[in-house]
């Protein structure tokens, strides 16, 4: 599967439709059902792990992923994260180091705290929805001057494999943000697919 992700809307840089970035999967097996609309209710008891078909996902104690494996082996080592910050480029506004009074996205970005949000809880519930086993997972962050970003993922976890839903609520006060997406760790031998 090779996914396209695109502007819907125009914004001060590009015109909806702009290519943003892709990403390519290799598929084994048929495509899961969608995701539930409404969930039902949630065990709210701390987890350790989920498993349902080929996919496990174990948790540490304070409720991040510490791993995901699929089929027995693992594929994601650490928990999953929103990432809002890349670096700077000259088409920014502004040079690296150059003087503080130039107007620079860099500077409005370090202002919000997008290089360095903080984890501040992280919740974790799941239940079982006919054939499928669904993990919530909801993460706040915490950015400059007490801002918060929530990060909520549902995990709809079937024989065939695991659908991910992911949405990212950012503050209002975080205008034209570089980057939304979320970041996670493969292990090394999964570089070249």
């Amino acid at each position: 599967v090779k996914l396209e992700w695109a502007l819907s809307t125009n914004c001060k840089w590009a015109t909806a439709g702009h290519n943003v970035g892709t990403d390519q999967f290799a598929l084994t097996k048929s495509a899961i059902s969608s995701a539930p609309n409404r969930l039902p209710p949630l065990i709210t008891e701390r987890i350790t792990e989920a498993k349902f078909g080929p996919t496990l996902i174990s948790f540490k104690d304070d409720g991040t992923i510490a791993h995901v494996a699929l089929n027995e082996k693992i594929v994601i080592t650490g928990d999953i994260t929103p990432c809002l910050w890349r670096a700077p480029t000259d088409n920014d506004g502004g040079k690296p180091f150059s003087h503080a009074d130039m107007p620079s996205k860099r500077m409005h970005w370090v202002a919000c705290g997008l290089h360095d949000l903080q984890l501040k809880n992280i919740t974790a519930s799941h239940t079982r929805n006919g054939n499928n086993v669904i993990v919530y997972i909801e993460r706040t962050l915490i950015g400059a001057g007490e801002a918060i970003l929530t990060h909520h993922s549902l995990w709809t976890l079937s024989e065939n494999g695991a659908q991910i839903d992911e949405e990212i609520i950012v503050p209002a006060a975080w205008q034209d943000l570089p980057r939304i997406g979320i970041r996670f760790t493969a292990p090394k031998e999964l570089e070249n697919l």
